[in-house]
């Protein structure tokens, strides 16, 4: 029998084990607004897909942003936009799923996972793709222990997010984790708001300044 999963839902708790896996509260609720953001902007006139594309691709790019900032790498392993910290093992992939944040109710993610996922979480990872090398650092897989970043909004607009580590991957779904930590609880985000995620901050420009 697995053991249970640990749950950290207490504010202290969640503040501590975030420092231990090098990130903060703050951080990842700023993702997670990013990407609930996004998929708000979303209209009846986008693909049906659309809503879950842009929270997905907002939070995968907000994601990466923010631990790239502090020195984790951009990882595409089995096309799977993560960040990994390769002094640590860690790896954060960023996934919409129907719930987070509920103590009844795993995590489930809202597109079945591929193979590639149920290779990654088994931790087969050592070299599995060595054509993917020449290609470049980036799709070369790296051994880590994976921790999926939950995101998950409901049709009334409530906001929820989990960072969280699955046991395994099988059929497509998550079957069971060892950890689950509450980042974002229902009612936490009640203003969304669809930030500037212009390429700006990645262009390096002269600042002129004149006297008058």
């Amino acid at each position: 029998m697995p053991a249970a999963t640990r749950i950290i839902n207490e504010e202290w708790e969640v503040e501590q084990r975030l420092a231990e896996l090098g990130t903060n509260k703050a951080e990842l609720i700023d993702i997670a607004r990013r990407a609930a953001a996004a998929r708000a902007d979303s209209t009846d006139d986008d693909p049906l897909s659309g809503a879950g594309l842009l929270s997905w691709i907002y939070g995968s790019r907000a994601m990466r942003r923010t631990f790239r900032a502090k020195g984790w790498k951009r990882n595409s392993a089995d096309n799977i936009p993560s960040v990994v910290n390769k002094a640590t093992g860690l790896k954060f992939i960023f996934q919409n799923a129907e719930c987070a944040c509920d103590l009844m109710r795993d995590p489930r993610s809202i597109s079945d996972k591929k193979r590639a996922s149920e290779r990654l979480v088994a931790a087969a990872q050592l070299s599995l793709f060595p054509e993917a090398e020449e290609a470049g650092e980036e799709f070369a897989d790296v051994p880590s222990t994976a921790y999926y970043y939950f995101v998950a909004v409901r049709e009334d607009g409530v906001a929820t997010a989990e960072l969280s580590s699955p046991r395994a991957v099988e059929g497509g779904q998550f079957r069971g984790f060892h950890e689950r930590i509450f980042i974002v609880n229902p009612g936490e985000l009640d203003r969304l708001e669809l930030f500037d995620d212009s390429d700006a901050a990645d262009v390096d420009f002269d600042v002129v300044v004149t006297s008058r």
